[in-house]
């Protein structure tokens, strides 16, 4: 028996609004080919909003030319979407005028889509179409987000244990594997003595 296929949305051939997921083997050429024709982008981000740095030059080129360029994370576990941006990855398309939605991620497609094909419908183009979905996606005044899996102690702790399980299949081992760690969670190349308590 042939394992189950995950859903995806289905979008008709030739709509204006082309959802992609963001892959990390994904080509610039690829990538300027495949949103060519689209006037809406709506693309699945990385889990924090990261984006790949060698996209940014296409994510500015489509937003020159007037499209909607939309972030979408893809955890879909965590309880909300975009946080802003915590990681160099792809800030440049932030930059450019990507937005992040916040109150959604990958597991609400089906509304952000919904919502788009509105604002499209009612003649909405390219920056105010992405500042107009952003702003209807956003915690307003003073609600704050809730909490993010990874910022959670449980899912530190989770993510301390499959990233140790990921290093070790590495082949690092002993003070080798403490100090990739480090490097990882805390982004310093030197680790604190044995006798800290931060790791």
């Amino acid at each position: 028996m042939k394992p189950q296929e995950e859903q995806r949305p289905e979008v008709p051939k030739g709509d204006p609004i082309l959802p992609m997921q963001v892959l990390p083997g994904l080509t610039p050429e690829v990538f300027e080919a495949a949103t060519r024709e689209a006037d809406v982008l709506i693309l699945f981000t990385f889990a924090s909003g990261a984006f790949p740095t060698r996209l940014v030059p296409v994510v500015e080129q489509r937003i020159g030319e007037g499209k909607a360029v939309i972030s979408l994370t893809s955890n879909p576990n965590d309880s909300a979407g975009f946080r802003g941006i915590r990681y160099a990855a792809g800030e440049g398309a932030y930059h450019a005028g990507m937005r992040g939605l916040e109150r959604v991620n990958i597991r609400d497609f089906d509304t952000v889509y919904e919502a788009v094909t509105n604002a499209y419908g009612e003649g909405l183009r390219g920056q105010a179409l992405a500042d107009h979905i952003a702003e209807q996606f956003s915690f307003k005044g003073e609600e704050e987000f809730p909490p993010a899996e990874w910022d959670t102690a449980e899912g530190v702790d989770s993510m301390r244990k499959s990233m140790r399980t990921f290093f070790g299949r590495l082949g690092y081992t002993g003070d080798d594997l403490e100090r990739e760690l480090h490097v990882w969670e805390f982004g310093e190349s030197d680790p604190p003595s044995p006798t800290s308590n931060n790791l």
